[in-house]
């Protein structure tokens, strides 16, 4: 379409108004160019580009530019509990042993079978002593720590074997030897362990692990998951040579809380009201998931709680059908979580998804946004991932989510400013090269000066823009949708040929007012460089420009002042007004160019109101 006005201009130039062919050649180019946004890529890259420093300020690291818009329409926030949702700080708060639960009072009065339990909290344990402080899984570090309140001692004991921890498994494993025999400690999740068991200690006393008693242990153990207490059994064997997590003695149950981090449940709660969906994929029990998803208000009943035991038993299609429901996964393995993503994302939806550890990698991988935690991440994940919070909170993915939704709305800004003004300028110069084909409009370095000062940085500080209040209490946007398509066209349109309205009746005023189409010219040239910058205000909301605060865009005040006073100065200045073909004008003419140039303002506010009162 461009190019074809350019055409017609040129031809109108040559045959009707009988300029020359360089001179009417050029005037055509320099429409082509001012029409044509080609410093689009270039803004929306420095767009992204501020967008990138100021997520890194937020303990945000973005790997992937892309990463910045696809946040904006982020629908699904998949986040694993400890340590994102939670504190990673366990600390012991219950303890099962001899078939009671042990209170302080208790503790000077203890047992073998608790001083047993104590010993396996050390051996079976992996965190390091450094500078006076244990440090390692958080779990572990819980476990020593409450031992060493104790008083235990285990330094006549060795380790010799042992047998990590893996999600598969469940269970981690410690063979030791202590006065020339062996023992071996194992800990780990109570479902799997207790099937493990075959005898049970009570009071320093060996028996049998009867039916009744497994089920004893069972309802505390889902007692204090109810509390929101994840919860670890532990057990022993004794005489073996080799490691066997078979035939196990059953110790008793520690219970240790990790508390949600502070500002999480506001999170989750802005979250939801933007019309987010927040999934906890936790690997701990389903009663300790569901307990910390009700608290954060994840989650209303269990009804939405599926276990990694249901997913195994159906088929990825059953899956895909029913994952909609759900917003807490429990007992999950790696595998599982790459399955629930699949799923996730075969409805349709932008899903994000953190991750920590090694096995964690191909989930992260699978989802639109990977997140990766720079504390507590591996080299693996961080490398898949699209982003990294540097502080491993999950209140900071929501902070990245508003921002990428901030970004995505200035970019649209921007290119509604541009495009806009643009129609405005070509419409502008192709009516009245057609009315008045007799008289040159503007010169080639007119055209070029409204496309490369009055656009460029108006452009710019409109993609710096605040976010809107009402930014997060929108549904996301749909990623299919063309950043032109619906509001925007219409606000493109209207606001494209208000501006080419008052351009054109200005000129018409110099024409048949001041009888001078060289004041006509000028008039016309600085209400199209004016009433865009008025016009920049305009396109930063499309509420009324006066529910929002006007001057809290330090950058768009200072672009207007500088233009403002270029103008003038270009204007005013005879040698600057000459080299760009202008004259000097009159303080009613500028009156003129001033009441066209700020009644974009009110018409504008006028198409908001019906088009706000029809949505």
């Amino acid at each position: 379409v461009v190019l074809a006005i350019a055409i017609v201009i040129f031809l109108v130039d040559v045959l009707f108004a009988h300029h020359g062919y360089i001179d009417s050649f050029l005037s055509a180019v320099a429409i082509a160019v001012a029409a044509i946004p080609e410093s689009l890529p270039a803004v929306v890259t420095i767009i992204l580009s501020i967008g990138v420093t100021r997520l890194a300020k937020k303990n945000v690291i973005i790997k992937k530019l892309h990463a910045v818009e696809t946040l904006g329409c982020c629908q699904v926030i998949c986040s694993d509990k400890t340590g994102t949702i939670t504190q990673n700080k366990m600390t012991v708060r219950s303890v099962f042993c001899d078939m009671r639960q042990i209170n302080d009072e208790q503790k000077n009065n203890i047992s073998d079978t608790y001083t047993n339990l104590l010993i396996a909290m050390t051996l079976c344990n992996n965190s390091k002593l450094i500078d006076g402080t244990y440090t390692g899984d958080p779990t572990e570090v819980a476990l020593i720590n409450y031992a060493n309140k104790c008083d235990i001692d285990t330094k006549d004991m060795q380790r010799i074997d042992e047998l990590p921890f893996d999600s598969t498994r469940k269970l981690m494993s410690t063979l030791n030897i202590s006065s020339g025999k062996n023992i071996q400690f194992t800990k780990g999740a109570p479902d799997i362990l207790i099937n493990k068991c075959d005898k049970i200690m009570i009071n320093g006393n060996i028996y049998e692990l009867s039916t009744e008693s497994k089920q004893i242990i069972k309802e505390n153990g889902q007692k204090m998951a109810k509390n929101a207490l994840r919860v670890l059994g532990i057990a022993m064997k004794q005489d073996c040579l080799d490691i066997s997590e078979n035939g196990l003695i059953f110790l008793g149950l520690v219970g240790m809380i990790d508390p949600p981090k502070i500002g999480v449940k506001e999170s989750v709660i802005k979250c939801q009201k933007a019309g987010m969906d927040v999934v906890m994929i936790t690997g701990d029990h389903k009663n300790t998931a569901s307990a910390i998803a009700k608290e954060l208000g994840i989650i209303q009943n269990n009804d939405e709680v599926l276990e990694g035991n249901d997913i195994d038993k159906m088929s990825q299609k059953t899956l895909c059908k029913i994952v909609k429901n759900y917003h807490v996964f429990a007992r999950v393995s790696p595998e599982h979580k790459v399955r629930i993503v699949s799923a996730l994302k075969s409805t349709g939806k932008v899903i994000a998804m953190t991750g920590d550890g090694v096995n964690d990698a191909p989930s992260v991988k699978n989802a639109n946004i990977g997140i990766g935690m720079g504390k507590s991440g591996t080299e693996v994940t961080k490398s898949v991932s699209d982003m990294i919070l540097t502080d491993d909170n999950f209140s900071t993915i929501v902070v990245a989510v508003e921002e990428g939704r901030r970004i995505f709305s200035n970019i649209r800004k921007t290119i509604q400013f541009l495009i806009a003004c643009n129609i405005a300028e070509v419409l502008t110069i192709f009516l009245l090269t057609m009315l008045f084909p007799q008289y040159t409009l503007f010169g080639a370095v007119q055209i070029l000066f409204i496309n490369l000062v009055t656009d460029t940085l108006p452009s710019i500080a409109l993609g710096v823009d605040n976010s809107e209040k009402s930014l997060m209490d929108d549904p996301p946007r749909d990623p299919k949708r063309y950043i032109l398509s619906g509001r925007t066209s219409i606000d493109i349109i209207y606001q494209g040929l208000s501006q080419t309205v008052m351009s054109v009746i200005v000129y018409f005023i110099g024409i048949y007012v001041f009888c001078s189409p060289m004041i006509a010219s000028t008039m016309t040239f600085l209400t199209i460089n004016i009433i865009q910058l008025f016009h920049m205000y305009n396109v930063r909301s499309t509420s009324s420009i006066f529910a929002s605060k006007l001057l809290n865009n330090r950058l768009l005040n200072v672009a207007f002042v500088l233009e403002i006073s270029f103008l003038i100065f270009i204007t005013v200045f005879s040698p600057m007004a000459s080299i760009i073909g202008l004259t000097s004008l009159s303080l009613t003419q500028w009156l003129v160019v001033l009441l066209a140039s700020i009644s974009i303002i009110p018409i504008c506010e006028l198409f908001k109101f019906f088009l706000n009162k029809k949505k």
